[in-house]
C-alpha cells in the first residue's frame, strides 16, 4: 500500500477512468494510488463557460487526505481563472453538494441535470 500522488491529468487517465479520451479541453488533476488513476478533478471549456468536474472510484473515497491534497490543487487553479466557473452536484452523491459549498461554490439553481453551483471570480 503507497500514499496518494498527485499529478497533472493525461488523455490516459481520463480514459482509464471514464472509459474514452476526453471529448473537450481540459485542465486536470489526477490521483493516483497504487500506481493507478483513482480520481480527477480540474475544469473543461465549453465556448461561453467554464465547467469544474471531478470524479473518485467509489472504493477510494475513504483516502480523503491525498484526495484532498488533489482538491487544494484544484481550488488554487480555479482562483487563477477570471471567469465564473459551473459545477454540477452529482444527484447519486449525498455529499457532493455539500463539498462543492465547502470548496467556495454557490448554489445557483435546480434543472434537470441537478443543483447548479456557481464559482465566482474574485
Amino acid at each position: 500500500m503507497g500514499s496518494v500522488e498527485i499529478r497533472s491529468t493525461t488523455a490516459e487517465d481520463i480514459e482509464t477512468l471514464y472509459g474514452h479520451r476526453p471529448l473537450r479541453t481540459m485542465r486536470a488533476y489526477t490521483a493516483v494510488y497504487d500506481e493507478q488513476p483513482i480520481a480527477v478533478a480540474g475544469i473543461y471549456y465549453y465556448p461561453d463557460q467554464v465547467v469544474a468536474f471531478s470524479y473518485i472510484k467509489p472504493e477510494y473515497a475513504h483516502l480523503k487526505a491525498g484526495l484532498g491534497r488533489g482538491a487544494i490543487r484544484v481550488l488554487r487553479m480555479l482562483k487563477n481563472i477570471n471567469k465564473p466557473i459551473i459545477a454540477v452536484a452529482e444527484p447519486g452523491i449525498p455529499t457532493s453538494a455539500e463539498f462543492l459549498e465547502r470548496c467556495g461554490f454557490e448554489y445557483l439553481q435546480t434543472t434537470s441535470q441537478g443543483m447548479i453551483y456557481i464559482w465566482q471570480a474574485h
